[in-house]
């Protein structure tokens, strides 16, 4: 028996209460985003998989051209539409996992389980920081209903009238960023939350219009700063933080050289001491 069909907003990633959420990093990206105060969210071309920008909407390109049900003028304004978005809008990621000890993980984005999973406190992170967060679908069945189900709310306004029609376009620029919920299910072990936060083209580069969360509309944007990574030149931002507010505790890789004596210190010099210090029990050596 199916689930009951649902559109991508249905992705928004809510919290649950003592949720933890984890970000693997290396033991040098660990100390950089405690003594910025910062959480840096990079661009979503530097990810290890550079077709993750393009999956969800191959998908719902797929879905307008073999369904029958969509008439032709709304197909090629959604493809058209995406297109320019693609063009105009950089998403800005920070990813995060439902799982705090996960080998894949460590192997992946700890530096060979060397490095650290940062455990974030989920309501907390979601309540303060300006970014929208979405909870990950890999199965691929699923995500065929969601992005059907989507195509079908803007088709309905599409055909209304013309108030319908701008309406519609309008708002897709939206529907491409709810397609970075959708991944594919070779990773489904990841359980990813991702955090996001758009910034829009500006002459040569890119600006933060603000505004990025329902809850508040009217956040600010904060400055687009630039780094090369692989030779291109890419946007990333800062999003200042309170660790001890959003840090609940520090898990070592199972390959870390580190004591948790010695990071319980180093965390107590650094005026840190409340957050909590674990270990992996992962059998990786």
């Amino acid at each position: 028996m199916h689930e009951a069909p649902l559109d991508l907003t249905a992705r928004d990633y809510e919290p649950l209460p003592e949720e933890e959420l984890y970000h693997y990093c290396r033991w040098e990206s660990l100390w950089a985003i405690l003594n910025s105060r910062e959480l840096w969210l990079t661009s979503f071309n530097t990810l290890n998989d550079s077709s993750e920008w393009r999956y969800g909407r191959d998908l719902l390109v797929n879905s307008l051209r073999q369904r029958g049900e969509f008439s032709q003028d709304f197909s090629i304004a959604v493809i058209a539409r995406l297109a320019g978005a693609e063009q105009n809008l950089r998403p800005l990621v920070f990813s995060l996992s439902r799982n705090g000890d996960l080998l894949s993980q460590w192997r992946a984005y700890a530096d060979d389980g060397t490095g650290v999973a940062v455990a974030f406190d989920a309501v907390a992170t979601c309540a303060t920081l300006p970014v929208n967060a979405k909870s990950v679908l890999y199965e691929p069945e699923s995500q065929g209903r969601v992005v059907e189900e989507s195509l079908r709310c803007f088709s309905k306004w599409w055909e209304k009238d013309k108030v319908g029609k701008q309406v519609v376009v309008d708002l897709l620029p939206n529907l491409a960023v709810d397609l970075l919920a959708l991944k594919h299910p070779s990773f489904f072990e990841e359980q990813e939350v991702r955090l996001l936060h758009v910034v829009v083209r500006d002459g040569e580069g890119f600006s933060d219009p603000g505004g990025h969360t329902q809850r508040d509309p009217k956040t600010p944007g904060v400055e687009v700063l630039y780094r090369e990574i692989r030779g291109q030149c890419e946007p990333y931002i800062g999003l200042p933080f309170d660790p001890p507010t959003l840090i609940k505790k520090i898990i070592l890789g199972p390959k870390s050289p580190h004591s948790i004596d010695e990071v319980e210190l180093k965390l107590e010099q650094a005026g840190l001491s409340e957050i909590g210090v674990d270990r992996s029990s992962c059998p990786y050596r």
